[in-house]
């Protein structure tokens, strides 16, 4: 077992965590005017447009 290396789970995606807090501004940014269930609501209709279009 010589080829077997360790993981390294201190990985960091920096670009996810760039579209996880421009979500989070824009939940921040609707605050008041829709509710939550709308938001995820609309993010739901966003990731069926997202994979609708990778068929």
């Amino acid at each position: 077992m010589d080829n077997v290396t360790k993981a390294n789970f201190n990985t960091r995606f920096t670009v996810q965590e760039d579209l996880e807090q421009d979500m989070a501004a824009l939940i921040e940014k609707y605050y008041g005017q829709i509710s939550l269930a709308q938001f995820i609501g609309v993010l739901d209709i966003v990731k069926h447009s997202l994979l609708t279009g990778h068929e």
